[in-house]
């Protein structure tokens, strides 16, 4: 069953993403690009300064030399609720 998120992206763009929870991700990061005028990118990697860790990110913001990262999670799937934990 698809999310009311997937069913906007498809009247969007007129396909289905083929990950679960991408449609969500790139019409958050579009908004973004949209709002803030920057450079967006969708689904990133990054290498942590410190840790040197490769995280996946949904989105990354880049202003500059600034970075700012996006997670954004479809919680109409199933229709459940964003808990505590999530915030």
């Amino acid at each position: 069953m698809k999310s009311p998120i997937n069913k906007l992206f498809f009247e969007l763009f007129g396909y289905y993403p083929n990950k679960a929870g991408q449609s969500f991700e790139m019409i958050v990061a579009a908004a973004f690009k949209l709002l803030l005028n920057k450079d967006v990118t969708y689904d990133q990697k990054i290498r942590g300064d410190f840790s040197k860790t490769v995280y996946q990110l949904d989105g990354l913001i880049i202003d500059g030399r600034d970075k700012s990262m996006i997670e954004a999670k479809d919680y109409t799937v199933n229709e459940r609720k964003v808990g505590r934990s999530e915030i």
